[in-house]
């Protein structure tokens, strides 16, 4: 972002931010079979991630260091049917596809060593509908207990992210709520960086471009093993 702001031939900035992606994923689920080949289910997953990144800025003898520490935790609920192309005694092979109701968490602590130690978190939520389809591999380890592998495709977006903000600077504190927004502005440059900004109404500016409510992408492929247990 701020590279992008001084431009690509400056060499006084290092680092940079680094993009967050999701890693830890939990999933507990009850099926119901309802015939031979197809089961019913419902269950909960958790997800979550965080990243931390930094840059410097290096202005005479003067060296800045802006961070970022973001954090994303969400909670699918979820409904799905599956079912069985091969239901062996030892193996079976399956395809599955689930509706999810999201509910997400979005944090950031943002830190700026000059200008008088500036500290910025976030604290916002929302909620969103979600998708997934994939296929999966059951193998009986013993008559009740298999383990499982499956991949699957989800699409989610929450659309909307709202909350809190609340910013330090020195020793004067300042708290705000609205919604995350996320803009373009121009640089020195003429190149374009992105920022989000927590605000009640829509900002505006005349180096605002491409304003709109923040987007939390859950969507991707993932695949996992785990552990069934039959009744």
């Amino acid at each position: 972002m701020w590279r992008q702001y001084y431009g690509p031939s400056s060499s006084n900035v290092s680092g940079g931010y680094i993009p967050l992606e999701l890693g830890k994923e939990f999933r507990f689920a009850f099926y119901l079979p309802i015939s031979k080949r197809f089961s019913l289910g419902v269950g909960v997953e958790y997800l979550s991630g965080s990243k931390e990144s930094s840059l410097n800025i290096t202005e005479g003898s003067e060296l800045s260091t802006f961070s970022w520490n973001p954090k994303i935790q969400a909670y699918p609920i979820f409904a799905a049917i599956r079912y069985n192309l091969i239901d062996g005694k030892a193996i079976n092979i399956f395809l599955e596809i689930s509706a999810q109701y999201i509910f997400a968490r979005y944090s950031d602590t943002q830190h700026l060593s000059s200008l008088g130690d500036i500290v910025d978190e976030y604290k916002t939520t929302g909620k969103g509908f979600g998708y997934s389809g994939g296929i999966g591999v059951e193998y009986f380890l013993i008559k009740n207990i298999s383990f499982t592998i499956e991949s699957h495709y989800r699409y989610a977006q929450i659309p909307k992210m709202s909350g809190e903000l609340a910013s330090r600077w020195g020793s004067l504190i300042e708290n705000s709520s609205g919604t995350l927004w996320s803009l373009d502005i121009k640089g020195t440059e003429n190149d374009v960086f992105n920022i989000i900004l927590l605000s009640k109404e829509k900002p505006s500016g005349s180096d605002f471009q491409n304003v709109h409510e923040t987007r939390l992408n859950l969507g991707g492929f993932r695949l996992s093993a785990g552990l069934a247990i039959h009744f």
